[in-house]
């Protein structure tokens, strides 16, 4: 499949291979990339370990559960130390007591 970019000083398309431009650019061999499998973990909730990508996928399909699309979440700073920290406001409703976090039960 060729590739096309707009040249500003031809005014027009023009053919270029991103894979060789790539290659062009990087100072070593570049291919696949290996990453390890992730580190087991306790499930939030709380039926057993979850140990690695494949069991992540079992065990969310299993519970009828998905991973939250970053565009669902919004970051809430409700510590103030920490808002002040990395420079933003805090969240509406104040900061969270500290018996509410206590009172979460992971076993």
């Amino acid at each position: 499949m060729s590739h096309f970019r707009w040249d500003h000083d031809k005014q027009d398309f023009v053919a270029y291979d991103p894979h060789q431009e790539r290659a062009d650019r990087c100072n070593r061999p570049w291919g696949p990339i290996i990453v390890k499998d992730t580190v087991a973990y306790k499930s939030p909730l709380g039926d057993g370990v979850v140990e690695g990508r494949s069991a992540r996928r079992e065990h969310l399909k299993r519970n009828n559960c998905r991973e939250v699309d970053p565009s669902e979440w919004k970051v809430q700073y409700r510590n103030p130390k920490f808002a002040a920290k990395v420079g933003k406001p805090l969240t509406e409703g104040g900061p969270v007591k500290r018996k509410e976090i206590t009172d979460i039960n992971l076993d």
